[in-house]
C-alpha cells in the first residue's frame, strides 16, 4: 500500500506541493520521472515550448553522461492515474527543503534513470516543498537574464 502525503496546491500562478504529514530528514519525498532523453534532445524540446513553464530537468547520468528527463505530460506512462509530484515543486534558492538525487532504477523492462527528491531537514505538515533549480540569471552565458523570477 502506498501512502500519498503530498497535495498539489495552486499558489498564485504556479502550482506548489504542500505536505499533509511530517517528513523526516533524508527521507525520499517524491520522484521526478518521465521520458529520459539526451541533453541535446532536451534542449531541442525546450526550444519548441516557447514561453511558459517547462518541465525538463537536466542532470548527469551514470558515468557523467548529460541527460534530460521530460515531464511535460501531467501524468506519466508508469502512473496513468497519478500526478508526477516532482514536476509541480516550486524553486527557492535560500529556503529549499528538498534536494534532487539521481538514481538508476532496475525494472523488469530494464534500467531507467530517475531523480528522487530527498528531504534536507525535517519537514512539517503544511509546508511547501521547494528545491534549488541551480539556474541563475547569469546561467547559460547570460541567456538567463530575462528569467522572470
Amino acid at each position: 500500500m502506498v501512502t500519498i502525503y503530498l497535495l498539489i496546491e495552486k499558489a498564485c500562478s504556479s502550482d506548489g506541493i504542500i505536505t499533509t504529514m511530517n517528513i523526516k530528514a533524508n527521507q525520499v519525498v517524491c520522484d521526478y520521472h518521465g521520458v529520459v532523453v539526451s541533453k541535446q534532445e532536451g534542449k531541442r524540446r525546450m526550444e519548441t515550448l516557447g514561453e511558459g513553464p517547462s518541465y525538463l530537468i537536466f542532470f548527469k547520468g551514470k558515468g557523467g553522461q548529460p541527460l534530460c528527463i521530460d515531464v511535460q505530460n501531467f501524468s506519466c506512462f508508469w502512473h496513468l492515474e497519478q500526478h508526477t509530484y516532482g514536476r509541480r515543486m516550486n524553486r527557492s534558492r535560500k529556503a529549499n527543503n528538498v534536494r534532487p538525487q539521481r538514481v538508476r532504477l532496475i525494472l523488469i523492462e530494464g534500467q531507467r534513470e530517475c531523480v528522487l527528491f530527498l528531504a534536507l531537514r525535517d519537514i512539517g505538515v503544511g509546508e511547501e516543498l521547494l528545491w534549488d533549480y541551480r539556474v541563475r540569471r547569469l546561467s547559460f552565458c547570460g541567456e538567463g537574464r530575462d528569467i522572470a523570477w
